[in-house]
């Protein structure tokens, strides 16, 4: 029993050394090939299978946080079923942005949005089915498209903004999210949805929003509640804009929005868009437009509250433009808002909305690192870089975790300063975001109008970045995720804006006259805006601030509170009380000599009421009677006055109807012009591809005469050499016949005939190198052989 005990071990333990023999020479067999290559260092996590799964969805900016100082700025991560290659920076971006769709492609790793956008749309096509339909989204953001959607936005800004009140506390995010969406559905919508449905449209639009979780990148469909809502959702939608587009289309009424004009859009095969494909190219529009903007909104108040200095800059910027514009907005003024402009682009490096992209690898490539190292990357891997992360860099960006607007300014360019694909909030080269003008003009609108009309203070804690999701939101510390207090500016008589600091309305007193209660309550508690000094000195403050008379309004903030108050704060220095009270009763003797004055004022004024009371008494009649008489003719003044005022009344109104022709005709002719700056520009785009095809040519034929020329010149060359030649080798035949005549002559027997001939055939000989010789073949010029010469 035992030896066979012992024989059973010795064959299992053989077979165990033959199966771990064959798996080493199996693994090696098989890896042979990729131990050649130069292959990217892999992320190495436990559980050894999914630990890299596991990792990535606990979120991609987590992961490559913890693992891009270990690993580098080339790594893969295996999911399972699939590898992620990770390509973080400028240097090794470039083929992923400028890779054409045959090398890499979008459709494959973006699949899981076609449950959300709808089946036959964007990425559930061809390629070139999908180009035709970026090209109907690029026809209807072009810039005179964009002018008319800008005066939407300003109007539902205005329209939004008008019912906030006189001052009061709101949610920045939840009001953001709401406005851009109002203004989304106005401009690519349309107005049935913004005026009708918007509520019900909104709602399953938040449905589909919600249904885009991490896990639906690799299960799109996996049977979850989310994804279940969000099907129902995309159902509702089809109806309701089926409904819509069927109503255009029998009543023939067309709009200004990207509804109709994906409606009336046609393929190059002339094939019209079906109600499915309008439904779903603008839920991809709306999908991509609104998180862009209401996100980058809300992160572009919160930053400018939090730095004061780009807060006051801003400011500027817009009363400069109130100066020269009033207060119109539209498309140009937006234009030249450069500081908003940046304050927005620094927000959009900060917290990009999307916090990946990615494309499907069809061929093998290779990058180089900015260390030089050179990794090769096999077809099949899904290729990934990180606008969150990537926009962090601090080889790329001074200081990348601090909001700098000025970064952007010129002389510094710092988007640019390490390559072209340093700055990728909206991706980049092939696929670069058709809707950055469209965001950009929608958050200037936005937030030219706040700044022009309220004054805001950030209450709640500054917010945070939600980086769970597929799209980076705007997380907060407690219930409200940006709570804000605002106030509407004070306005003058040309409805300027006053830019202040105080975040409450300031009611202005009638006149001068101030009570004791007003100017108590100022000496009670001091503002939490008015610096960082001790308690004594704020007080102080107060103090000089409430004996200096202001005669438009005294501001009031706190209630009356006992002036003993101070001497229970443990801050104020007890030495201090003394002088402080000897002020407060300063202050006190002079509000009562101003009462002083005040009382004398108003006896001095009854005294000289009474006395004008009794010379009118005293005076007599013909005093009356002129004044009487005065009276009249003023009266018939009047009346003359009257008469062409109602004159001038009805040239006016003629003159407005004559400006409103005039404001029609120029309408018109702005809309001609509009179409004419197009007309032109395509003109100059193909004049210019013509002028550089006609310049290519002439270079071709330049060098082609270069070419011919030289060949000529190096057949003259080639002429020469043989001519040298031969005339060496006459030279040399001159030579043996001169020897042979001198031996004929020394010899003699040889006719003088025959030597005279040889001499004439020497002479020929030497006269025919002289001419030769005269011939400078580097001298000759090529004639083309376009001229019969």
């Amino acid at each position: 029993m035992e030896l066979d005990l012992e024989n059973k071990l010795l064959k299992t333990s053989l077979v165990i050394v033959a199966t771990l023999v064959i798996a080493k020479l199996t693994f090696s067999f098989f890896t042979s090939d990729s131990k050649k290559k130069r292959l990217p260092p892999t992320l190495k996590a436990w559980p050894p299978l999914i630990g890299g799964l596991v990792k990535f969805l606990k979120g991609p900016i987590v992961m490559l946080r913890e693992e891009y100082p270990k690993l580098g700025s080339v790594f893969t991560v295996n999911l399972v079923h699939k590898k992620i290659t990770f390509l973080i920076g400028p240097e090794v971006s470039a083929h992923f942005f400028k890779a054409p769709e045959s090398d890499l492609s979008q459709r494959e790793v973006y699949r899981f949005n076609v449950p959300t956008f709808g089946p036959g749309v964007v990425f559930d096509v061809d390629f070139p089915v999908r180009q035709e339909q970026i090209r109907f989204f690029t026809e209807a953001l072009k810039v005179n498209k964009l002018r008319s959607y800008v005066d939407m936005m300003v109007t539902e800004a205005e329209d939004y903004f008008s019912k906030w009140g006189e001052s009061g506390e709101v949610d920045l995010k939840v009001e953001l999210e709401r406005l851009i969406i109002l203004t989304a559905s106005r401009c690519l919508l349309g107005r049935e949805v913004r005026y009708q449905l918007f509520d019900d449209v909104s709602a399953l639009f938040r449905d589909l929003d919600n249904g885009m979780l991490p896990i639906s990148l690799l299960f799109p469909h996996l049977p979850i509640p989310a994804h279940r809502c969000r099907d129902r959702a995309r159902e509702k939608l089809a109806d309701i804009f089926a409904k819509i587009i069927g109503s255009r289309k029998r009543s023939g009424k067309t709009e200004n929005d990207l509804l109709q004009f994906l409606i009336e859009s046609k393929y190059k095969d002339g094939r019209q868009t079906t109600e499915s494909e309008v439904t779903g190219l603008l839920i991809a529009a709306l999908f991509a437009g609104q998180h862009t903007s209401s996100i980058t909104s809300t992160w572009t108040g919160s930053y400018l509250m939090q730095y004061k200095e780009h807060l006051s800059a801003a400011l500027d910027e817009q009363k400069n433009l109130i100066a020269i514009h009033g207060d119109k907005i539209n498309y140009d003024i937006l234009s030249e808002m450069d500081v908003l402009y940046r304050c927005t682009k620094e927000v959009l490096r900060l917290h990009p909305p999307l916090i990946m992209l990615m494309r499907a690898s069809h061929t093998d490539f290779n990058v180089t690192t900015r260390d030089g190292k050179t990794y090769d990357i096999a077809k099949g891997h899904i290729i990934a870089t990180s606008p969150a992360f990537a926009n962090r860099l601090p080889h790329v960006f001074k200081d990348p975790d601090t909001f700098d607007p000025e970064r952007y300014s010129p002389g510094r360019e710092e988007d640019k300063a390490a390559g072209a694909f340093s700055f990728i909030s909206f991706g980049g080269g092939r696929h670069g975001c058709l809707g950055e003008p469209f965001a950009y003009m929608q958050i200037k609108a936005i937030w030219s109008h706040l700044l022009r009309n309220f004054e805001l203070q950030l209450v709640s804690p500054f917010p945070e970045t939600d980086t769970s999701a597929m799209v980076a939101c705007v997380k907060g510390k407690k219930e409200h995720i940006s709570s804000v207090a605002y106030s509407t500016h004070r306005r003058q008589q040309q409805r300027l804006p006053l830019f202040g600091r105080n975040l409450s309305r300031q009611p202005q007193s009638k006149g001068s006259k101030v009570s004791k209660r007003k100017l108590a309550s100022r000496l009670q508690k001091p503002s939490s805006d008015q610096g960082q000094g001790s308690l004594a000195e704020r007080f102080i403050y107060q103090m000089e601030s409430i004996t200096k008379w202001d005669l438009g309004s005294l501001r009031t903030y706190y209630s009356v509170e006992p002036c003993e108050k101070f001497q229970e704060d443990e801050f104020l220095d007890i030495s201090l009380v003394p002088r402080l009270q000897a002020e407060l009763w300063k202050a006190q003797s002079r509000i009562r000599e101003l009462e002083a004055e005040k009382f004398g004022s108003e006896e001095n004024i009854k005294c000289f009421f009474r006395h004008q009371r009794n010379e009118r008494e005293e005076t007599t009649d013909p005093f009356f009677d002129y004044l009487k008489e005065k009276l009249r003719k003023k009266s018939e003044e009047m009346k003359r006055v009257k008469a062409e005022n109602s004159r001038l009344k009805k040239k006016i109104l003629d003159m407005d109807s004559s400006v409103n022709r005039l404001r029609r005709e120029r309408d018109t002719m702005e809309k001609v012009c509009e179409e004419l700056v197009t007309r032109i520009d395509e003109l100059k785009v193909n004049t210019r591809r013509m002028s550089d095809e006609t310049e290519e040519e002439r270079q071709m034929l330049h060098m082609a005469e270069m070419w011919r020329e030289e060949r000529v010149r190096v057949k003259f060359m080639d002429a020469k050499l043989a001519l040298q030649e031969k005339y060496e080798e006459m030279n040399l035949f001159v030579v043996e016949l001169e020897k042979c005549l001198e031996t004929a002559r020394e010899v003699g027997g040889i006719e003088d005939k025959r030597l005279r001939q040889g001499e004439g055939l020497i002479k020929m000989a030497r006269s025919m190198e002289a001419e030769d010789n005269k011939i400078d073949f580097e001298r000759f010029e090529f004639v083309s052989d376009d001229y019969n010469v």
